[in-house]
């Protein structure tokens, strides 16, 4: 399988159940078997007004509690630094 190069993954409804859950945790699994490039992120994009260290806090948990085989905390840590996340009013044109 090729590596694709650098990426964005952008998240809508981050702050959410399907995020925490499923999304984050079997990317990080990706990560885990070196499947994802080394310049791949993540955008999450939500109407829940958190900073990105929040966020970031939040999907450490997720990946602890709903994640596979007991992670690396060191390589949890390396993965979250590449989490950002940004605050949108869906129904304000100057958010887009």
């Amino acid at each position: 399988m090729t590596i694709p190069e650098n990426h964005i993954l952008v998240i809508f409804g981050a702050s959410g159940d399907l995020t925490k859950r499923k999304l984050i945790p079997d990317v990080f699994n990706l990560k885990r078997q070196k499947l994802l490039p080394d310049g791949f992120a993540i955008l999450g994009v939500s109407r829940t007004e958190i900073s990105d260290e929040e966020f970031r806090k939040e999907m450490k948990s997720a990946i602890k509690e709903f994640g596979n085989n007991n992670p690396d905390e060191n390589m949890i840590d390396d993965f979250i630094k590449s989490i950002y996340y940004i605050s949108i009013n869906t129904k304000a044109v100057e958010d887009f």
